[in-house]
C-alpha cells in the first residue's frame, strides 16, 4: 500500500501526538460521536477532554498557520488606523499587533489569499494571519472598533457586575426599601444577571396576596426560584421602571420599556412590560443577548438539504422568504442569521420591525411606531426609495402589507417575512386569503419555512431511555427499526430537568415551476404538500424525530410537535 505523504492529520490524530488527548478518551468520545451525530470536535469540547484553544491549536497545526489566543492579546485601538473596521467584518478578521513593516491578523480563515491581498492593500503592510475563533474575533473587533462601553456612554443602560459571592439571586429582608437602596440595586443587578449565565429568556416577578413569585423561562419552560419579600417589590418595582425609563407613578396602566446592558462584558437588551394585576404590578423583562444573533446558519439545526435551499433563496437577487412559527418558536434568529450571511458592504439592507430585537451593523433597522401612523405598510411605501438591495419586514399582517411587499419582491428586492401560520403549505393559503392573487404569489414566494424549538438532552446526563412500543408506534416509528433513544437524567447542569439549550425543526417548502403551477391553478393544500414531499420536503414532525433518532431530543419532544 502507498501512503499519501500530503495526506493531512486529522484534529484528533493531532491532540493525541500533542498528547492533549488520549487514547482510550479518544474511543469513548467516537462513541459519543456516533450516538449524537455531533461533530468529533464539538464532542471532545462537550466532555471536557480538551479545550476548546486546545482545539484550535491543532486545526492551526493541521492547516500549517498560526494560532492566537485573543483572550490573551491587548485590544489596541490604534490599529484601526490600518486596517478599517468595514474590511475587518467583511473577512472576519481583526487586528492584533504591529511589528515593523508587518502586521498580526486573527481570522476564521488564514488561507483566504483574497482577503490576505486586500488587506496589505489598504494596509500598506505585510499582513501575517493567524487562526483565531469567529466569537473571540467578534468580541475583539468591539474592543478595537467600538461598541457598548457602559453607563459612561449610554445613560439608559445598566451596567451589571456579579461578584462570587452574588453567583445565586440575592435574597431581599422583609424591611422597607427605595428603589436606590443599595439592597434594591444588588437585587434586580443579580436577578437579571442569574437569568442571563442561565440561559433565560424570560424573568417573571408576579406579586400574588402574601409573596412575590420569581419565575424564568429556560428552555422554552418557566422555572420557580426563590422571590423577594414582599415589602420589598415596589421598590424593585420602582428600580427596574427607573432602569427602563417608565413613570415610576403610573401604576394603573400597562407600560413597555427597555435596558440596554453591559453583564461580565457581554451586551444585553431587556424589553420590559409591566402589567397592573390585582395583587400589584407584574414585571416580565424579555432577554436578547445582542452576541446570540451572530450565529452561523450551520448551528441552528438545519439538514444539508434545508441549508442549501436557504442560502440558495439568500443569494437570489429578488423574490421573497417567508418563515412561520408561532411566538418565541427562532422565527427572528433565523431570519437574523441570514441576513447576517448576505450582510456585505455591496448590499444595502434596511428591516421594519416591532420590536427591534437585535441591532445589527450596517443594517438599517426601523421602529413600527402606528401613533405616528409608521406601519409595516407605510414604511413599505417609503423604502423604495432608499434605493434597498434587501428588505425585510418583521411581519406581514394584513393586505396591504402583503401586496406591497409581494409587488416589491417582483420589482428586484429581495424581502424577508414572516407570518403566523401552522406550516409551510398554509403559508400560501394564507396569501391567498389576504386577497393576493395567485400569479402574484407563485411568481414573488422562492422559499416558506415553517419552524418550531424543540429542547436538546443535557450532555452531562445523557443517558439510554427505555420507550414502549406502543409509543413509538404512536409517533409513527417501527420499533423493529429503533435502535436506541435517550433522554435526559437530570443533574446540576440542567436544573434537574435532563434538557440544555434548544435547537430549531424546519419544514422548508421550495417554490418549484410544478408547485408554482400548481399555485396559479388554485391547488389544495393537500396537493401542493404531496408534491412538495415528492420534492424532498420533511414535515416538521419527521424532522423531529429524525433529531431524537440522531440523540439530539427526547421522544416527549416529539409529541409536543402536534404537526
Amino acid at each position: 500500500m502507498i501512503l499519501d505523504p500530503f495526506k493531512r492529520k486529522s484534529i484528533e490524530e493531532i491532540l493525541l501526538d500533542q498528547g492533549k488527548l488520549t487514547s482510550e478518551q479518544l474511543d469513548y468520545a467516537k462513541k459519543e460521536k456516533e450516538e449524537s451525530g455531533d461533530d468529533i470536535a464539538e464532542v471532545l469540547i462537550r466532555l471536557g477532554m480538551v479545550k476548546k484553544d486546545e482545539v484550535f491549536e491543532a486545526v492551526a497545526h493541521q492547516k500549517g498557520v498560526n494560532y492566537i489566543n485573543l483572550s490573551e492579546a491587548r485590544a489596541d485601538e490604534t490599529l484601526r488606523k490600518y486596517l478599517p473596521e468595514q474590511l475587518m467584518r467583511r473577512f472576519k478578521a481583526v487586528p492584533v499587533k504591529k511589528e515593523g513593516e508587518s502586521i498580526l491578523v486573527a481570522m476564521t480563515d488564514p488561507m483566504n489569499m483574497i482577503a490576505i491581498e486586500e488587506m496589505e492593500r489598504a494596509s500598506k503592510l505585510r499582513v501575517n494571519p493567524a487562526l483565531s475563533s469567529q466569537e473571540a474575533i467578534e468580541k475583539h473587533q468591539e474592543k478595537i472598533y467600538g461598541g457598548f462601553t457602559g453607563l459612561s456612554d449610554l445613560t439608559e443602560s445598566v451596567e451589571v457586575e456579579i461578584k462570587p459571592e452574588d453567583s445565586e439571586i440575592s435574597e431581599i429582608e422583609d424591611d422597607e426599601y427605595d428603589a436606590e437602596d443599595k439592597p434594591i440595586i444588588k437585587y434586580v443587578n443579580s436577578v437579571i444577571s442569574e437569568a442571563v449565565r442561565k440561559n433565560a429568556t424570560d424573568i417573571h416577578l408576579e406579586p400574588m396576596e402574601e409573596d412575590v413569585l420569581l419565575r424564568l423561562r429556560i428552555d422554552g419552560e418557566l422555572r420557580e426560584f426563590s422571590g423577594p419579600a414582599k415589602k420589598a417589590y415596589s421598590a424593585i418595582i420602582s428600580r427596574v421602571k427607573i432602569l427602563a425609563d417608565l413613570d415610576i407613578a403610573e401604576r394603573r396602566l400597562p407600560q413597555d420599556g427597555k435596558v440596554r446592558a453591559v453583564i461580565e462584558g457581554e451586551k444585553v437588551n431587556l424589553r420590559v412590560s409591566t402589567l397592573p394585576t390585582v395583587f400589584g404590578e407584574k414585571i416580565v423583562m424579555r432577554i436578547l443577548q445582542m452576541s446570540g444573533i451572530f450565529l452561523d446558519l450551520e448551528t441552528l439545526g438545519f439538514s444539508d438539504r434545508d441549508l442549501n435551499a436557504y442560502k440558495e433563496a439568500l443569494n437570489a437577487p429578488l423574490g421573497m422568504i417567508l418563515v412561520t412559527g408561532p411566538t418565541g418558536s427562532g422565527k427572528t434568529t433565523t431570519l437574523y442569521s441570514g441576513l447576517s450571511l448576505i450582510n456585505v458592504p455591496e448590499k444595502n439592507i434596511t428591516t421594519v420591525e416591532d420590536p427591534i430585537e437585535y441591532q445589527l451593523r450596517r443594517i438599517n433597522q426601523v421602529q413600527v411606531k402606528a401613533d405616528i401612523d409608521l406601519t409595516f405598510a407605510s414604511f413599505l411605501r417609503s423604502v423604495l426609495r432608499q434605493d434597498p438591495d434587501v428588505i425585510m419586514v418583521g411581519e406581514i399582517r394584513d393586505r396591504e402589507t402583503a401586496e406591497i411587499a409581494i409587488q416589491s419582491a417582483l420589482t428586484g428586492h429581495l424581502v424577508l417575512s414572516t407570518l403566523h401560520t401552522n406550516d409551510a403549505v398554509s403559508t400560501l393559503t394564507r396569501l391567498r386569503y389576504m386577497g393576493i392573487e395567485t400569479f402574484l404569489i407563485a411568481d414573488a414566494v422562492n422559499l416558506v419555512m415553517a419552524q418550531r424549538l424543540v429542547r436538546r438532552i443535557c450532555p452531562e446526563c445523557k443517558k439510554e431511555a427505555d420507550v414502549s412500543d406502543a409509543v413509538l408506534r404512536k409517533i409513527g416509528l417501527d420499533p423493529a427499526k429503533v435502535e436506541k433513544v435517550y433522554e435526559g437524567e437530570g443533574c446540576e447542569k440542567c436544573f434537574g430537568s435532563g434538557y440544555k439549550g434548544r435547537t430549531a425543526v424546519y419544514e422548508v417548502l421550495r417554490i418549484t415551476e410544478e408547485i408554482e403551477r400548481m399555485i396559479v391553478e388554485d391547488a389544495t393544500d393537500m396537493q401542493i404538500r404531496q408534491e412538495a414531499l415528492k420534492d424532498g420536503m420533511v414535515t416538521i414532525k419527521n424532522a423531529t424525530k429524525m433529531k431524537m433518532l440522531q440523540g439530539h431530543t427526547t421522544v416527549d419532544e416529539v409529541l409536543t410537535v402536534t404537526l
